[in-house]
């Protein structure tokens, strides 16, 4: 999570060579997604960038695993629960199973940095692209 600092990103003689640029990351800064305000009520308090992704990453794994584990009532249960799992959109994680491999999340965002910001232009989930532009005919 190194890349995510905007304070740095947007420096004229750092910023000014990205523009453009597109970045894979299974992270999603609170920002560049609509369910912000949950999130910023979450870590309102931290001030350090990994302690907030690791808050953010530890609330979207509770969400996640949660509704699986209060379903099941066994181990076996708890795996085939979640061999069927459902895609969920955390506040800075996308949780999407590959259907060949159960056990290996299949998502991933598209970013691309432009004008000094990060806007989120797209997703793969598992072999298909979801694209957030929209397009003029």
């Amino acid at each position: 999570m190194n890349w995510y600092d905007p304070d740095e990103l947007n420096q004229d003689m750092i910023g000014s060579n990205l523009q453009g640029m597109i970045i894979l990351t299974d992270y999603l800064h609170p920002q560049e997604q609509q369910s912000a305000d949950r999130a910023w009520e979450i870590t309102s308090n931290i001030e350090n960038r990994d302690e907030i992704r690791m808050a953010l990453a530890g609330y979207d794994l509770t969400m996640f695993l949660g509704g699986y584990l209060e379903s099941a009532d066994s181990r076996a249960a708890l795996k085939m629960n979640l061999e069927r799992a459902v895609p969920l959109r955390g506040l800075s994680k996308f949780f999407a199973f590959s259907p060949s491999e159960p056990r290996l999340n299949a998502s991933i965002h598209l970013l691309r940095y432009a004008k000094n910001r990060l806007t989120l232009v797209g997703e793969f989930v598992g072999d298909s692209l979801y694209s957030y532009i929209l397009e003029i005919p």
